[in-house]
């Protein structure tokens, strides 16, 4: 939980200042350093922290316009509701930050093991 806490945290700080594939750094960064003992809960930390980030910042971006970009998009695919445009949105968000979370929780193996 701790964990969770901290990268989405660094994830939205990061995210307000720099370009949208920071995402993907900051977790192999936070992973490579403070990884769990396990592959799994990596991958998981970091797609959550990820997913969650994006989720409210699509949702703060349409928060004071008429029409919402979320809204525009989905009509652009064929009249899906605004809500899919939010979740494919927080989705890729999440898919960035587990593959982040994956490579750094395999670089810190990696070296780990050339260590020893």
């Amino acid at each position: 939980m701790r964990s969770f806490v901290i990268l989405t945290t660094i994830i939205i700080i990061c995210s307000l200042l720099l370009p949208w594939w920071i995402i993907v750094i900051v977790s192999l960064l936070y992973m490579s350093f403070n990884a769990p003992n396990s592959l799994w809960k990596s991958i998981a930390i970091s797609f959550l922290s990820g997913f969650i980030s994006y989720l409210l910042f699509s949702i703060y971006s349409s928060l004071g316009l008429d029409r919402s970009p979320a809204e525009l998009i989905a009509n652009l695919f064929g009249k899906l509701p605004s809500w899919s445009a939010y979740l494919i949105t927080a989705l890729i968000g999440g898919i960035a930050a587990a593959f982040g979370g994956l490579s750094g929780y395999l670089a810190r193996n990696i070296w780990k093991n050339s260590l020893t």
